[in-house]
This record gives C-alpha cells, sequence and structure tokens, in this order.
C-alpha cells in the first residue's frame, strides 16, 4: 500500500506518543520496583532505541501457586523468586500454606518489544530464535505497530499440596524443587547470552 508524506508523519507521531506513555509506564513501575531487577539494564537498553519500546516481561521465576477454581481470580501468587532461593526458604513459604491446591511452577524469561519498523524487530526475533527461544514470534496489528514476543522454553509444574497436606514424598520434592532451580538458572544463561547479542547487533 502506498503512503504519502502526511500519512507516514502521522504514524511517526504515533508512534512516538505510544513510546511515550509506554516509557512513563515502566519508569513508574521501576520507581515501585514492579520491574525485575534482574532485567532492568535489558530493558533500559530496548527502551534507548529510538525505533523500539518495551511493554510487559518477566525475568523468569520460581513460584507457589494457591488455586482455588478454574478461573484467573480464583489464582492467587504465595510467593516467587526470581534469583535461586534456598531449600529451606522454599519449604518455609510452602508449610505456611494451609489451603488450596498449591503449584511449584517455574517460568521462563517473557519479553514484550513493540517496533516501528518490522527490520528492527526481524533482527531481535533472529537473535531470540538462535539463542533458543524458540517459542517466539511476530504479531502485526497495524502499520508502525510490530510486536515481537519473546519466550523462554525452561518450564516446570507440578501440584505439590492440597489443603495443607504434601502431595509427593519430601525427598521428591525436593528433587523437584532443585530441578526448577537449575532450569532458572539455565533460563538466566540464555537471558543474558541473548542481551549480549543484542547489543552487538545494535551497537
Amino acid at each position: 500500500m502506498f503512503l504519502d508524506f502526511a500519512s507516514i508523519s502521522n504514524l511517526n507521531m504515533k508512534f512516538e506518543l505510544q513510546k511515550k506513555k509506554a516509557l512513563e509506564k515502566y519508569q513508574k513501575a521501576k520507581e515501585k520496583g514492579e520491574v525485575d531487577r534482574e532485567i532492568i539494564e535489558l530493558l533500559d537498553f530496548l527502551n534507548s532505541l529510538p525505533n523500539l519500546y518495551t511493554t510487559s516481561s518477566c525475568a523468569g521465576r520460581i513460584m507457589l501457586l494457591q488455586e482455588f477454581g478454574a478461573k484467573k481470580k480464583d489464582h492467587k501468587i504465595k510467593a516467587k523468586w526470581h534469583s535461586p532461593v534456598k531449600w529451606e526458604e522454599f519449604l518455609k513459604a510452602l508449610e505456611e500454606i494451609k489451603e488450596g491446591l498449591i503449584w511449584l511452577k517455574q517460568e521462563p524469561f517473557i519479553l514484550h518489544v513493540v517496533g516501528k519498523t518490522l527490520a528492527e524487530v526481524q533482527k531481535i526475533l533472529k537473535v531470540a530464535l538462535e539463542i533458543g527461544f524458540k517459542h517466539s514470534g511476530i504479531f502485526v496489528f497495524e502499520e508502525e505497530r510490530y510486536i515481537l514476543e519473546i519466550n523462554g522454553t525452561q518450564t516446570l509444574s507440578l501440584p505439590v499440596k492440597k489443603d495443607g497436606k504434601l502431595l509427593v514424598p519430601l525427598d521428591y520434592l525436593k528433587f523437584v524443587f532443585e530441578l526448577a532451580i537449575k532450569k532458572l538458572e539455565r533460563n538466566r544463561e540464555a537471558r543474558e547470552r541473548f542481551f549480549e547479542r543484542l547489543r552487538k547487533e545494535f551497537i
């Protein structure tokens, strides 16, 4: 489709306005401590690039999720860690939860980046796929707004407790916990390789 100068100018202004609002929201979230500190440097780097900005993200985490029903409102995160946690601290947090079905979950690095041009988000996607973030892709909803979703592959999910009683033997729980820690570490290593490659691509 042919775009005249006025149309291109309007699209540029629209992108700049969207980025300004997104960065204001991001800054407030940082001030409140709502941004995972493990990826602040990565997010700051991407947001410093003129034709890109980030929206939602997660560094990767281990968490205890309390479930009372099938709906999202029936789920509550009772404890979460974005870096390796000691077994004793994890066990103490689990012991304090007395109700509901409790899941031990390890979730991967997640990042959403909005780009002004397809070429720039494709460049990031290429790096992500080469690093091993194979569950990633680009969504196009409107001109001058290409949304890249990056998903890590390290995951784990297991119900471990119900209404105050463990569902698995303690030694098996420790085995799964240690596996979750290893996966979280592999998630961190991949995330750091991704950031290192990005800096080479964009500087």
